[in-house]
């Protein structure tokens, strides 16, 4: 599949919305889970789930798990996927497949040399076939 087939295949993105990491970090220390409400476009389903566990564990979930994931989560996340948001993990998938083909790309190219030197090569001998194993002695 050519690039440009490839381009008409992938979806339009959504308009960007531009975010600032160190807001969904501050965000994450102190209001725990409702961080995801500043990226609900994308993390509507983490925000519920943590919601719903912490109201039936009594708060206990959002202390101790629900605190460390958000702040995790929006830490692991890199500046430029807060300025291309909602679109960032988009971006960031295609940044990835664009790299992973430029790798093979190149390891081809570096390959390409040893390929031809193998098809210049005469081919090798063949071994003599195996002989029939010796029968079994008479008795």
């Amino acid at each position: 599949m050519s690039a440009s087939q490839n381009a008409a295949l992938q979806a339009p993105l959504a308009p960007i919305i531009p975010k600032q990491k160190t807001t969904a970090v501050l965000l994450a220390v102190f209001l725990t889970f409702w961080t995801w409400i500043y990226t609900y476009k994308v993390d509507a389903w983490k925000f519920w789930l943590n919601f719903a566990l912490s109201i039936l564990s009594l708060g206990l979930w959002a202390v101790f798990v629900a605190w460390p994931w958000a702040i995790i989560d929006a830490a692991r996340r890199s500046d430029d996927w807060y300025l291309a948001f909602p679109n960032g993990d988009i971006i960031n998938h295609r940044q990835q497949n664009e790299r992973a083909l430029a790798y093979q790309q190149a390891l081809a190219a570096q390959h390409a040399p040893a390929a031809q030197l193998a098809q210049t090569l005469p081919p090798a001998p063949t071994a003599p076939p195996l002989s029939e194993p010796p029968s079994d002695p008479p008795a």
